[in-house]
C-alpha cells in the first residue's frame, strides 16, 4: 500500500553561518532550538515540534510546526554571524507512507533507500521526475519530500502514476 498526504501549517527555513562566526552563529542555533545542531551530514534531530537537519558544514534546514522559536533565532542572530532564509512559500510538503513507498521511490530516485543505508532520520537532496527534492526517512515505511512549488504537481501526478500497481490513496 502507498498513502500520499499534503501536509500544510509547517514552517521552512534554510540557515547559514557565516565561517568566521561559526560559533556564534551555533550557540545562537542552540539556544533557540533547544539542542545542539545535528553533527553529522543530512541527518536531523527532533526538538519538540521542530526539526533541525544539517545539510552542509554551515548550512540547516529548521522545519517547525509553528514560527515561535525560529523567529526568536532570526531575533537573536547578529547579522555577521548568519542568514535565514524562509522556503515555507516556495515548499510543497508530502508525507509518503505505506509498506509499498520504497519501492516507489525507487522508481524514480537513484540513491539506495535500502534502511541499512537510508535510515530512519536521515536525509538526502535528490532528484525526482527531472526535479530536485529533498528526501527525508521519518519512519519504518514513511518518508517526507519537500518539492519547489512551482513542481509539486508534476511530482504528484509522477507518484500517483509509479503507484498504481500498489494502490494508492490520498492527496
Amino acid at each position: 500500500m502507498f498513502e500520499m498526504i499534503e501536509l500544510r501549517g509547517w514552517h521552512l527555513a534554510h540557515l547559514t553561518a557565516f565561517t568566521a562566526h561559526r560559533e556564534q552563529f551555533g550557540r545562537c542555533l542552540a539556544d533557540s532550538f533547544g539542542a545542539d545542531p545535528p553533527a553529522e551530514l543530512y541527518h536531523g534531530i527532533t526538538q519538540g515540534a521542530s526539526r533541525l537537519v544539517r545539510l552542509t558544514r554551515d548550512q540547516y534546514w529548521w522545519i517547525a510546526a509553528d514560527d515561535l522559536n525560529l523567529s526568536g533565532f532570526a531575533e537573536l542572530l547578529p547579522p555577521a554571524a548568519g542568514a535565514i532564509t524562509r522556503l515555507s512559500a516556495g515548499r510543497v510538503r508530502l508525507r509518503l507512507a505505506g509498506s509499498d513507498t520504497r519501492e516507489v521511490l525507487a522508481k524514480g530516485i537513484a540513491i539506495d533507500l535500502h534502511p541499512r543505508q537510508f535510515a530512519v532520520g536521515q536525509s538526502a537532496q535528490t532528484g525526482l521526475h527531472h526535479t530536485g527534492v529533498f528526501l527525508e526517512r521519518v519512519a519504518a515505511d514513511a518518508y517526507e519530500l519537500f518539492v519547489q512549488r512551482t513542481f509539486a504537481t508534476s511530482v504528484i501526478e509522477w507518484l500517483k502514476d509509479a503507484s498504481l500497481a500498489y494502490g494508492v490513496s490520498g492527496t
